[in-house]
């Protein structure tokens, strides 16, 4: 069962329960009043010809039920199924972005403790499920991971090769997982700009 994922609870939707969300009956893609002014959605630069590519998409033969939006999601694009009409393309914010944090010990009691959203995942050491299953399930996106002194780091090893084996982006300083997230949130917010190395001079 789909809702049965630990990693349902960092879904937009609430996923359907029981066995039978799979459909095989012909359904078109629509966005919603909120999908036509997305970013996200965005095809073509005209909005008018931008909602019309979408509803000139090939019609879906095989597809599954995305569930009910949770509070606070927004639903981009629909599916026309006959009858009914499903959410396909839903998205939700997180904090200040689109993205939800997986967090060991210390640094996830940290994260609560200054009232931020973070789910609780074990080191390698502390038993399964842990971080690399999470990173080998496609959980994970990214990875910020500074370490202190000889054991932190033979902790960490199984942690960096999972990183490199599945092109997961690794930083290991505070400095670097900042200039990280300072840049994913400009190019959410479209404001990133590019500059010379010189202009900083």
């Amino acid at each position: 069962m789909l809702g049965a994922f630990k990693s349902a609870s960092t879904m937009p939707t609430f996923l359907p329960a029981g066995n039978h969300s799979f459909h095989r009956n012909p359904a078109t893609v629509e966005l919603t009043s909120e999908g036509v002014d997305s970013p996200i959605t965005r095809l073509l630069d005209d909005p008018g010809k931008n909602t019309e590519r979408w509803r000139r998409l090939t019609y879906l033969a095989d597809y599954q039920d995305a569930g009910s939006p949770k509070p606070g999601a927004v639903v981009l694009a629909d599916l026309n199924a006959g009858h009914r009409k499903l959410p396909l393309l839903v998205t939700q914010n997180y904090g200040h972005g689109r993205s939800a944090i997986l967090a060991t010990g210390g640094t996830h009691a940290h994260l609560t403790s200054l009232g931020l959203e973070a789910t609780a995942v074990k080191k390698v050491l502390e038993g399964r499920p842990h971080i690399v299953d999470a990173m080998k399930n496609g959980e994970v996106q990214i990875v910020f991971n500074t370490t202190e002194g000889r054991q932190s780091l033979e902790d960490s090893f199984s942690l960096r090769r999972a990183a490199l084996m599945m092109k997961i982006p690794y930083y290991t300083t505070t400095a670097g997982a900042l200039a990280a997230a300072q840049a994913i949130g400009a190019v959410a917010e479209g404001t990133l700009e590019v500059r010379s190395l010189q202009s900083y001079g």
